[in-house]
């Protein structure tokens, strides 16, 4: 009797520890998924990063993990306001119900409400302004109400910044970002100290307290010396340059904007490895996933034919032997065809993929360097902001050029009118009402890999019409038509061009490129701004 009632409790323990293994083996994969959105959010990998949140989130469900799902639901918001999809992130938010038995959980819900509507908000707004302050308060008072240091400190530093920018509030809005800076100085978190102490040096410089800042900036810099904090240490410098610049000294204003823009050099390098590194972990995994499960139909297909082979073999042993040897052929010429054309057509949906994504990380990657120029234009004299946004408008028309790829889901060919077009479009809007471009395209597609160099060509002589032609009202006639069994590409803008530009850089390079789209007979009419060249289909 004892042996038997040992032998069930033995059983029991047995059942309950292999139900607490899978339950802490579910644990870990929820947490893998959201350790990895972190980490493809903080490369730029935003698809990779809602996938995985995803993924966390319907593990919690299916577990009844309520205090899980709403902590990763919020993380997935989080995620759609950085990307600025704000109406995703207004769905996510208020689908979520219960959180008020979380207090963290609730606080946080309410952050991210606030963060929502000031990022999608302007001094226009006034409702969503509004509907910010009254987020932030909300939370705010929940965070002192239970004592939540972490919140209260990330809670402190958003209203100061709140009330300091929007409502002019300079003093109050000081008094809360050292109440946050002391709340994260407690909690060890310098990077969120130093951040936070940024906007207390930005006071200082703006209430012309020089010698105050000159002590902060001490201690700033000591902190974050030989860190690799990137965005902070850009923003810091670019703050000690603002209080050069207020007081006039110039030489210290360009050493650190230079410290600044080396930074944000060196910041994209290591954003581009990252992300490169990443994007190489991500197709890996996918081509093990492959392997793995093409091994197992491999695996399965065998058994199945053992299975076949061992129940005829009882019914007729010489007839198995021929009928085997038959079927093994076949089936070893079929798996084999099939094992061909699968990975042709995993290489051809691989290569789609791989073109695709890259047009759309470079797309991605120049709208960042754009945003970086943007950033180093800020505060710089005339002469540099005019260069530095020559160089915007170039890399724009390279990444209209990238977003034209992406939206043809890198077809072989692609036509040549909507990506003329979107170049147009650019140029218009960049020139106001001063150009006109008068167009005639025949129905023709290009390769895609020669579709690049036409845009690039265009657009240099979109920019050589803007640099030569002095006319008020510019206007350019661009054609392709069909001239016996080739295409003729003509450009003209009914503007002589001076005699020096025969051998410089622009017609050179234009040269360059009508070579590599495969150009014959290139004529240029300097006389009336004229291009002409032949290329085949």
């Amino acid at each position: 009797m004892h042996r038997l009632i040992n032998i069930i409790i033995l059983y029991l323990l047995s059942y309950s520890a292999l139900g607490q293994n899978d339950s802490l083996s579910i644990l870990k994969k929820y947490n893998n998924h959201l350790k990895k959105a972190i980490e493809y959010s903080e490369v730029s990998l935003y698809t990779e990063s809602a996938n995985e949140y995803n993924l966390a989130i319907r593990i919690a469900q299916e577990q009844g993990w309520e205090d899980k799902y709403l902590d990763a639901s919020i993380s997935l918001a989080e995620l759609m306001r950085k990307t600025r999809n704000f109406k995703k992130g207004f769905e996510i938010i208020y689908d979520l119900k219960n959180t008020e038995k979380y207090p963290k959980i609730h606080v946080r819900k309410l952050g991210r409400l606030a963060a929502l509507y000031h990022e999608n908000s302007s001094p226009e707004k006034v409702d969503f302004l509004d509907s910010t302050k009254s987020y932030v308060q909300k939370a705010l008072f929940l965070a002192e109400k239970m004592d939540l240091k972490k919140e209260k400190a990330g809670l402190y530093n958003e209203y100061g910044f709140f009330i300091y920018r929007y409502e002019g509030k300079k003093k109050e809005g000081l008094s809360y970002y050292l109440q946050s800076a002391d709340l994260y100085a407690q909690l060890k978190d310098t990077n969120n100290y130093v951040n936070t102490m940024i906007h207390v040096l930005e006071y200082y410089n703006d209430t012309k307290n020089f010698k105050k800042s000159d002590s902060l900036i001490t201690e700033l810099y000591r902190l974050t010396k030989d860190k690799k904090w990137y965005t902070t240490k850009i923003d810091l410098y670019s703050n000690i340059a603002g209080k050069y610049k207020e007081q006039g000294d110039s030489l210290s204003y360009y050493k650190w904007r230079f410290k600044g823009e080396h930074l944000t050099v060196q910041y994209l390098q290591v954003a581009y490895s990252t992300q490169m590194n990443a994007f190489k972990v991500i197709h890996e995994n996918e081509r093990f996933k492959n392997e793995a499960h093409r091994a197992e139909l491999i695996a399965q297909q065998k058994e199945k034919e053992l299975n076949v082979q061992t129940q005829r073999s009882k019914e007729l042993l010489v007839y198995l032997i021929i009928l085997s040897i038959m079927i093994v052929g076949f089936v070893f010429l079929l798996v084999r065809e099939r094992k061909l054309k699968k990975a042709v057509n995993i290489a051809n949906e691989k290569y789609q993929m791989l073109m695709i994504e890259s047009n759309h990380r470079i797309k991605n990657n120049l709208q960042m360097i754009i945003s970086m120029l943007q950033y180093i234009g800020k505060g710089s004299d005339k002469k540099s902001s005019e260069t530095l946004e020559k160089i915007s408008d170039k890399i724009h028309t390279i990444s209209a050029l990238h977003k034209h790829l992406c939206m043809e889901s890198h077809d072989e060919r692609v036509g040549v009118e909507p990506f003329f077009i979107e170049i147009i479009k650019l140029y218009t809007k960049i020139a106001s009402n001063n150009i006109e471009v008068k167009t005639q395209f025949s129905d023709v597609a290009i390769k895609s890999e020669r579709i690049v160099y036409f845009g690039l060509m265009f657009n240099e002589m979109l920019s050589n019409t803007m640099l030569h032609n002095k006319k008020e009202k510019k206007i350019v006639y661009v054609s392709i038509i069909p001239k016996r069994n080739r295409f003729e590409f003509c450009y003209y803008d009914n503007s002589p061009h001076p005699e020096h530009t025969k051998n410089g850089m622009g017609t050179i390079l234009i040269q360059q490129l009508i070579n590599r789209v495969g150009g014959k007979n290139f004529i240029f009419d300097r006389k009336i701004g004229k291009y002409t060249f032949e290329f085949d289909e």
